[in-house]
């Protein structure tokens, strides 16, 4: 299932683009390591199995996310996939995470990124709505 944007916003702020020089140190990664079918095959095993209680948190989830970024004038994108919502954060250094630790602790899992959507740090946070289940075992969350 492809995601559907549930809500996006960005802020008229001055975006910073990526950095023009790459160094020339920077591994290369192999092919194989970015196989489509691999990954395909991968997702293709994994079943979702919806959890009611975390499905009926999910909007105050999204309402919280959405509150945070219009309140502090953040950049982002809330996502809905098979399985869990994404909201992903983007924003200079200079932002205070204090007021994000609300957000963190409904989510199920975090990530930072640099030099993602012309901003200093991105974060995004995936809440679930089902558990994904791969060979009888749960992988997330």
């Amino acid at each position: 299932m492809k995601p559907t944007i549930i809500y996006e916003k960005t802020y008229p702020e001055i975006h910073y683009g990526a950095p023009e020089n790459i160094p020339d140190d920077c591994p290369e990664l192999p092919d194989e390591i970015f196989n489509i079918e691999r990954l395909r095959k991968y997702c293709e095993e994994i079943i979702a199995v919806p959890v009611p209680t975390r499905i009926a948190k999910s909007e105050t989830f999204i309402r919280t996310a959405i509150q945070l970024a219009e309140i502090y004038r953040i950049d982002v994108i809330i996502k809905r996939f098979n399985g869990h919502i994404n909201v992903s954060y983007s924003f200079d250094n200079s932002l205070a995470m204090g007021q994000m630790i609300k957000l963190f602790r409904m989510a199920h899992d975090l990530g930072f990124h640099g030099g993602i959507n012309g901003r200093d740090v991105t974060v995004d946070l995936d809440y679930y709505t089902h558990d994904l289940v791969q060979n009888g075992r749960v992988i997330f969350p």
